[in-house]
């Protein structure tokens, strides 16, 4: 893998953005398909979010973020001892914000998809 650093990285990328996307999409899209409160749009609006925003304009708010100057760079670099943007660290944080509404929304469209009758039947036959 020495020879292909750049597919290397991409393939790399690729495997976490998935996995941090599925462990976070996954319930939180469950949480919003069965919330029918308030807090429920409010969510769904923050979570969609970088749908709205250029790309340009969500990375220099990530970078205005995560910079050396701001709380969390201070806060990673004081865990870590190095910088958090244009680290493989920081590639993986815009990538997964900026995945984030793609991974969201096919989720609550399949768990809307599944009927409430056979979700119900399911709890009256004791499955979680």
């Amino acid at each position: 893998m020495n020879d292909f650093p750049a597919l290397w990285l991409t393939l790399k990328l690729a495997g976490c953005t998935t996995l941090i996307l599925t462990i976070t999409c996954l319930p939180l899209a469950y949480w919003l398909v069965i919330d029918q409160g308030f807090k429920k749009r409010i969510i769904e609006n923050l979570a969609l979010m970088p749908l709205i925003l250029p790309p340009t304009v969500l990375g220099f708010y990530v970078l205005w973020l995560t910079g050396q100057q701001s709380m969390l760079g201070k806060f990673y670099q004081s865990l870590t001892g190095s910088s958090l943007p244009f680290s493989f660290n920081g590639i993986l944080l815009g990538s997964v914000i900026f995945n984030f509404p793609f991974a969201l929304r096919p989720f609550i469209s399949a768990f809307e998809s599944v009927e409430r009758k056979y979700l119900e039947a399911a709890w009256c036959l004791g499955a979680s």
